[in-house]
């Protein structure tokens, strides 16, 4: 599995090994197991990740401007997120919520 370095994480302290993941069920397992994951695309990019504080959130980025950043309350609202936002990684044109 590639794993790639995050720093400052909103809610998590310290460096972390974030798995990359392509797929909705690998990015809830990577959280799941490492509590992070990262998807890198052509078109964009998805981190998700569960806080110090238990929060679960998750941004997505393209172009170094961020589309989207929200805190989940459960696991379900994550995995919606990701439905949407994976997909997106390797789409021409992201759409901002």
């Amino acid at each position: 599995m590639n794993t790639t370095e995050l720093h400052n994480l909103e809610g998590l302290s310290g460096v972390v090994e974030a798995p990359m993941v392509h797929s909705v069920d690998a990015a809830m397992a990577a959280i799941e197991s490492h509590g992070v994951c990262v998807g890198p695309g052509y078109e964009g990019a998805l981190f998700a990740w569960r806080g110090d504080d238990g929060v679960l959130r998750s941004r997505f980025m393209c172009h170094m401007a961020e589309l989207s950043f929200e805190e989940h309350h459960d696991a379900n609202s994550l995995r919606s997120w990701l439905e949407h936002w994976v997909p997106q990684m390797t789409e021409a044109a992201p759409a901002a919520e």
